[in-house]
């Protein structure tokens, strides 16, 4: 939403949100590829750094959930205030069983406004999902008071 930033009435503070640093993502996509390939992804990636300087250059702060996107901003944010507001979710200090506990059960966290979150719950559900049910029926139980 970043290209409407001039829309605002002047003299406001602009901060940008960055839930997914598309700049980060077309590294790891150059990094992981092979061929002729690297050297598309690596051009993608590059454009991507050049926009990602644009953008920050345009607001007055970038808010990340992650340290790591942090990072990736401050290559290219050279008078934007970076921050990091954590998720707050706490993780688990050390792994659940597996198969999970009884009543088995999936959480799927995130905004369904933001398309690749409905794309990636229609994967789940309509690709990913039966798998798990195929597989799950075919192992045993997890132990009680796991």
């Amino acid at each position: 939403m970043v290209q409407y930033a001039d829309l605002a009435p002047s003299g406001l503070c602009r901060v940008l949100t960055e839930h997914d640093p598309p700049a980060r993502a077309a590294e790891e996509r150059a990094q992981r590829a092979r061929g002729i390939q690297r050297i598309v992804q690596a051009t993608d990636a590059r454009a991507w750094d050049r926009y990602q300087a644009h953008v920050l250059a345009s607001v007055d702060a970038a808010v990340t959930f992650t340290e790591r996107d942090r990072a990736s901003h401050a290559r290219s944010a050279t008078r934007t205030t970076l921050r990091v507001i954590p998720l707050v979710l706490p993780l688990p200090r050390r792994s659940t069983y597996p198969l999970g506990s009884e009543p088995r059960s999936v959480t799927f966290v995130g905004n369904f406004l933001h398309s690749a979150n409905r794309f990636a719950a229609e994967w789940l559900w309509c690709d990913i999902w039966p798998r798990i049910r195929a597989q799950v029926k075919q192992r045993p139980s997890a132990p009680r008071g796991s």
